[in-house]
């Protein structure tokens, strides 16, 4: 006998009842059997595949075009041409006046600004970037990455000022000679009885680069978190996410590998979670969900106004942008949207961190 709903529809069977308090915690659900997590500290559960993780990310930003746009896109955002100092003291905690305080602020900006945009480009220890171009690859860094390094060295070169700043790839930030983690030091970071870090250790040379480094190839320097008199030595920025987390992972969706057409990431891609918007199919915004189902998402590519783009030529067609790079892909940064019909190959999405049931 079947019984029916008031929409003619066969009214379903009562689902069996967990034999457990929290159904998320039912061993025997047909939603959730197989899936077990382990229940490790927060260094337990990442510092031992953090490196698997990075590599894939770095993968998929090197040869998708999506993923490589999204990182560009963010980082043209949030630093841009770089970062400006507004010094603002409280004039009323040092028993100030307000002119007092304008008129240091202007002097400081000042020099600050000599020593950031120095043409000479002596705020670099490599003598490459300004100190914008700097900000941009520790930002890289930690989005790609998960962690953002610097030392701040003492150059005197005669150039006005002697503070030099080191970017160092997160890569050589780890325990010498590789050895185990112990509690005291935890991926090359050094840590003191209270879990704060008081130094790190950095490997002289990349790993990668064992056949042309020779001696420093193997060998590592202990760097102070800063003076004994208080002075920053040593940046080391990350998002912890959990207590006793010693070191940070790329902010780039961790997914299992699948094949998608090259020019429509899915829903869980990463240009869709920094440039994608979702259109719930009822017309909001600028033409809004026409056509799309519901829960479906519309990636729009606006190139910027310094980007050296048009959006549409004289006669209304899409121009090409610039070439692709690497990837062979054109991203959300290109100006031009791939047609539906234009498949690519298998992509490697990185690590999928909880398993779906």
């Amino acid at each position: 006998m079947t019984i029916i709903n008031a929409d003619g529809s066969p009214m379903k069977a009562a689902a069996q009842a967990s034999v457990t308090a929290y159904q998320a915690a039912d061993p025997i659900s047909q939603d959730l059997a197989g899936w077990a997590p382990a229940l490790g500290s927060a260094d337990a559960d990442l510092l031992p595949e953090r490196v698997d993780i990075v590599a894939r990310i770095r993968d998929l930003v090197r040869n998708n075009g999506w993923a490589s746009g999204a990182v560009r896109r963010e980082l043209d955002t949030v630093i841009g041409a770089g970062l400006r100092l507004s010094s603002k003291p409280d004039y009323r905690a040092l028993g100030l006046s307000a002119d007092w305080a304008a008129e240091w602020s202007d002097q400081v900006e000042a020099q600050f600004r000599l020593w950031a945009d120095d043409p000479a480009r002596w705020c670099d220890a490599t003598r490459h970037y300004t100190l914008g171009g700097l900000f941009g690859m520790a930002y890289r860094h930690y989005v790609i990455d998960g962690d953002a390094l610097a030392v701040l060295q003492w150059r005197d070169h005669g150039a006005g000022f002697a503070t030099t700043v080191r970017v160092i790839d997160p890569d050589r930030l780890s325990n010498p000679h590789d050895t185990m983690d112990t509690e005291t030091l935890r991926a090359g970071v050094e840590l003191d009885g209270w879990g704060a870090a008081t130094a790190y250790h950095i490997r002289k040379r990349h790993p990668g680069d064992w056949f042309t480094g020779g001696r420093d190839a193997y060998a590592w320097e202990r760097i102070p978190r800063e003076t004994p008199w208080g002075r920053p030595v040593t940046v080391h920025f990350y998002d912890k996410e959990r207590d006793e987390q010693s070191r940070g992972v790329g902010r780039t969706p961790r997914r299992r590998g699948r094949r998608y057409p090259a020019g429509s990431p899915p829903s869980d891609h990463p240009a869709q979670g920094v440039h994608g918007r979702r259109d719930s199919g009822h017309g909001h915004g600028d033409g809004g969900g026409r056509g799309l189902s519901q829960g479906r998402r519309r990636l729009r590519a606006r190139p910027g106004p310094d980007s050296g783009q048009d959006r549409r030529g004289p006669l209304g067609r899409r121009r090409r942008g610039p070439d692709p790079g690497p990837g062979g892909q054109r991203g959300p940064d290109s100006g031009e949207i791939r047609p539906a019909g234009d498949r690519g190959h298998v992509l490697a999405q990185g690590l999928d961190a909880v398993p779906r049931p």
